[in-house]
């Protein structure tokens, strides 16, 4: 097979984090409810808004952290008294080797109140909840900050 290369089709960005962003706006709607957060995400996903760096960016931790076919945690992080739901996606997080996998994609959801922080973390800590398993497809951590700052 020496001498064939694949080049790979070109990838339109702003529609490729939009595509993030619909994921972990949906994603987020089912865990929380349509009222369970004040979504960021509406106007870039209806086309209103072509920032794609201001609510979806990336990491090269390209260590792989799931058996799982695709990896979605969610998680918060507190600035300055907000509360802000982000989620980390992982597509085809599988596939490999074990310290080369597929990049992780951050996306900052929206904002919470201190209620709806706490129901989220109180519905993720159920036992056998099916969004803590990692059999189920889900594939959930329980909600905690990145960093707390006031």
């Amino acid at each position: 097979m020496s001498g064939v290369t694949y080049d790979p089709p070109p990838i339109n960005i702003l529609d490729f984090t939009r595509m993030l962003a619909k994921i972990a706006h949906s994603y987020a709607i089912a865990l929380l409810g349509v009222d369970g957060f004040k979504p960021y995400l509406q106007e870039f996903i209806l086309g209103k808004e072509s920032n794609y760096g201001k609510h979806v960016g990336g990491g090269m931790d390209q260590k792989r952290d799931t058996n799982q076919f695709h990896r979605i945690l969610t998680g918060h992080l507190i600035l300055n008294g907000t509360i802000y739901l982000f989620m980390k996606i992982r597509l085809f997080a599988r596939l490999g080797p074990e310290t080369s996998c597929p990049p992780s994609y951050w996306v900052i959801i929206g904002e919470l109140t201190p209620t709806q922080l706490e129901r989220l973390t109180n519905y993720r800590a159920r036992p056998n909840s099916p969004r803590t398993s990692d059999k189920s497809p889900s594939h959930h951590r329980p909600s905690r900050p990145i960093r707390d700052q006031k």
